[in-house]
């Protein structure tokens, strides 16, 4: 559908000009603190015209962004964003929601420890209520019986308690129920189809290199888990954003292996992981004709075929949709060969950064260093990383 191109100038960071392609899936591999990071969020912040997140990240650093693309221009600089992009866009950028997952169990934690004697309070002080409303004045009675409400709700509040998905993880959940109601039905099963066929084909290609062996892999070793976002009491998605209860919100997380519900808090690394892959189809499925999605490490909280199968399922998508006539950019930052492997498959634009020790500045270039692949090779080797002993 035509690159966009990402032109900083005047950073510190970055040098006087640096300028990055970004085509319609854009992976960009390499190791920590290497400005990753700042340039997938600067694309997303720029699609959506964020100038308090391009503050964040370009205020003190005194340099001018830009994303040059077929609808326009839009620059940032000195806290201004000038120019357009014509159309309407959805930018997406992918929480990780194993940090917030995780964020919002230690809360329900810390919570949960003082529940019993806070419940014991609470029964305490409705007790007092009811014993000193027989000593209470008949034109005071609409009053005590205002308490009595007001106690009965909190006891009822403090009984449905433990629900894990708290406040960090509520506004992420109702974001993803509002995808959900607007997806376009017909673009959202040809991506759920491509996606079932993404995990047979692997399950296939790993079962013919595992050969002749007992114990085969099926598609429940790749994907164990369904996880999905419904409101509590029913699987109906509902209204628009504004009508969505993010108090009845649930979390959803069925183990396809024991043909169970299983509590979020068991598994929160996987659950994370699939969270991410059952919400990334209804994004792509919205109705604009531009999509944008920025994926930070998806490979945080997934096994090694699984890296190769996410980034595999993602140019699937890619294909998927310039077929039906949308625009999309995939912009994905990783550590991890796996990743960039499974988008290989689909002629993704791979980009590997690197720090300049002469320019004291980042830079990304195509060409791939041996070093960010080969960990493995240096894990399985017999060179130890510590000196011998003299």
């Amino acid at each position: 559908m035509g690159k966009w191109l990402l032109e900083v100038t005047g950073s510190k960071l970055f040098g006087d000009d640096f300028k990055l392609e970004v085509d319609d899936y854009t992976v960009i591999a390499g190791f920590n603190s290497a400005g990753k990071s700042i340039i997938a969020r600067t694309i997303y912040a720029l699609a959506r015209r964020d100038v308090n997140e391009l503050d964040r990240l370009w205020r003190k650093d005194n340099a001018s962004v830009c994303l040059h693309t077929l609808r326009g221009n839009l620059c940032y600089a000195g806290g201004e964003i000038r120019g357009d992009l014509r159309g309407d866009i959805v930018a997406y950028m992918a929480p990780d929601y194993r940090i917030v997952l995780r964020q919002s169990l230690a809360i329900e934690k810390s919570i949960s420890e003082n529940l019993g004697r806070m419940e014991q309070d609470v029964d305490t002080l409705c007790n007092m209520i009811d014993s000193l409303s027989v000593y209470i004045p008949e034109e005071e009675y609409d009053r005590i019986q205002g308490l009595r409400e007001l106690c009965r709700n909190l006891q009822q509040h403090i009984r449905d308690h433990g629900n894990v998905l708290g406040s960090f993880m509520r506004p992420l959940l109702a974001e993803a129920l509002v995808y959900k109601a607007r997806a376009n039905p017909w673009l959202l099963k040809r991506l759920l189809d491509a996606q079932e066929e993404s995990v047979e084909r692997a399950v296939d290609a790993l079962n013919e290199l595992l050969g002749d062996i007992d114990e085969k892999i099926s598609a429940e070793d790749l994907v164990p888990l369904n996880v999905d976002v419904t409101i509590s009491g029913t699987r109906h998605v509902g209204g628009p954003a504004l009508s969505i209860d993010t108090e009845n919100l649930t979390l959803l997380v069925q183990d396809n292996r024991l043909a169970a519900t299983v509590p979020p808090d068991i598994v929160s690394s996987s659950v994370a992981s699939y969270l991410l892959l059952s919400i990334l189809p209804y994004v792509f499925a919205q109705r604009e004709d531009t999509i944008v999605v920025v994926i930070e490490e998806p490979e945080e909280a997934f096994s090694p075929p699984q890296q190769f199968l996410f980034a595999y399922i993602l140019g699937r998508y890619i294909r998927l949709l310039q077929g039906s006539g949308k625009e999309v950019k995939v912009v994905l930052t990783t550590h991890s060969p796996y990743i960039v492997s499974g988008a290989s498959r689909f002629d993704a634009t791979i980009y590997y950064a690197r720090f300049s020790r002469a320019k004291r500045a980042f830079y990304y270039e195509q060409r791939p260093y041996a070093a960010f692949a080969l960990a493995e090779a240096l894990a399985l080797s017999q060179r130890p990383l510590e000196e011998e002993e003299p």
